[in-house]
């Protein structure tokens, strides 16, 4: 159905007006955004004049901006191409914190499938990948990074360093299963671990990009310690030091290149770390999500998918067919949760759904899947686990209201 003229005039001056305003703060930038998701829920982004009113009403915005808030309101990739163009004329002298705000606000968009692949199906290959090459070149040429190769005929050494953007807790599914392939490689195969935890995503707003991204660090992860899991414990080098910052990209090359590992594992898509030790030891990639990761490396584990990645070239060429294992939390010496603690019939099959962004996934589409599902096992109840707010009401309207509960958060 199109949108209304008149509702769509009032949410263009007001997407409009905030792009043209304050736009400084984090609280701006959340309030650009605010503005953005209204227009795009209406299906504003969905009309080419529309988009191209609104392009015109903020021709006086930062280029940057206007062009994250248009990617944001009509899914265009072709928005992010643009912003690359733009970083790109100045990649040589824009701050680097500055590039690395930007892209890891484009990667948090591509995770949460914000955008419309069919925009631009070439956009991974084509631009992604290729500019983050170019900033890993830039970084290590400014900032002085150049890793020392491995001597050639050196011996095993039996040790592996497992390099992530971001160590969190327990409750961090990421993390635990860093720990666990950790676990696999020094408890299962011998090897001695050295876990280095980089914090390499940005932790506040440096350009102004909306959604604005900003990572969580865990302040009690620094220095050099050992960390526990289950029945094992790894050293770990930690900085929490933000930024792209020269002293603490060397102290981790440095910590390498004293250890000695047989090879390099990057844990996720774009560990800088990791990439740049690419140029001078064996590279092993693990995702944590699906879909193809940023990785230089010389393997490329695939989170669980079926099929090579499509693009051929060097993505082909690195990947191996995967599957990762996820990790449960254990508490210990505390007795694991029962139905009835939930108030769940001891005659009920319980389903249970999992998440962090309840509110923005569980959608009518969702809850329509899960009423044929009720309809089809009458002993069956959905329960959903996370933080939500707008969830409880949704279910309370559904006809099957009674069946689907929200948990709220859930301790163990």
């Amino acid at each position: 159905m199109p949108i209304d003229s008149s509702h769509a005039s009032s949410l263009l001056a007001a997407v409009a007006a905030r792009l043209c305003g304050p736009a400084g703060t984090g609280e701006d930038l959340k309030a650009i955004t605010e503005a953005c998701e209204q227009a795009r829920a209406a299906g504003l982004g969905a009309d080419p004049a529309l988009v191209a009113a609104l392009e015109a009403a903020a021709a006086g915005a930062d280029p940057i901006l206007r062009e994250s808030a248009l990617a944001h309101v009509s899914g265009d990739l072709r928005r992010f191409a643009r912003i690359l163009d733009m970083v790109e004329n100045v990649l040589d002298l824009a701050p680097l914190d500055g590039i690395n705000q930007i892209y890891w606000s484009m990667q948090r968009q591509l995770f949460l499938t914000r955008m419309d692949a069919a925009t631009m199906p070439d956009f991974f290959t084509a631009r992604l990948f290729p500019f983050y090459e170019r900033f890993l070149g830039e970084a290590a040429r400014r900032l002085g990074l150049r890793p020392a190769p491995r001597p050639a005929g050196a011996p095993d050494t039996g040790r592996v360093v497992m390099v992530t953007n971001q160590l969190l807790s327990a409750y961090h599914q990421p993390s635990r299963d860093l720990l666990r392939q950790a676990a696999l490689l020094q408890g299962g195969a011998g090897r001695e671990v050295l876990i280095l935890n980089t914090n390499m995503m940005p932790d506040r707003y440096h350009s102004p990009f909306v959604p604005p991204f900003a990572a969580a660090i865990e302040a009690q992860l620094n220095g050099e310690q050992r960390i526990a899991f289950e029945d094992q414990s790894f050293r770990l080098l930690s900085s929490v030091e933000p930024g792209l910052a020269a002293g603490k990209l060397k102290g981790f090359l440095e910590a390498v290149e004293a250890f000695d590992p047989d090879v390099v594992i990057g844990f996720g898509g774009s560990v800088l770390l990791a990439d740049l030790l690419g140029a001078a030891r064996p590279l092993l990639c693990i995702p944590t999500t699906t879909g193809t990761p940023v990785s230089l490396a010389d393997i490329a584990l695939d989170f669980g998918g079926t099929t090579p990645p499509p693009e051929g070239g060097r993505f082909a060429r690195a990947w191996r067919p995967f599957r990762l294992g996820l990790s449960l939390r254990r508490d210990e010496g505390a007795p694991p949760a029962s139905p009835a603690d939930f108030g769940i019939p001891g005659d009920a099959f319980p389903c249970v759904v999992i998440g962090n962004r309840l509110d923005a996934e569980v959608g009518a589409e969702f809850l329509a899947l899960l009423e044929r599902l009720l309809d089809a096992a009458p002993r069956a109840v959905v329960l959903f686990a996370g933080d939500a707010g707008a969830l409880p009401g949704r279910l309370a309207a559904s006809r099957h209201a009674g069946r689907l509960r929200s948990l709220g958060w859930v301790e163990r």
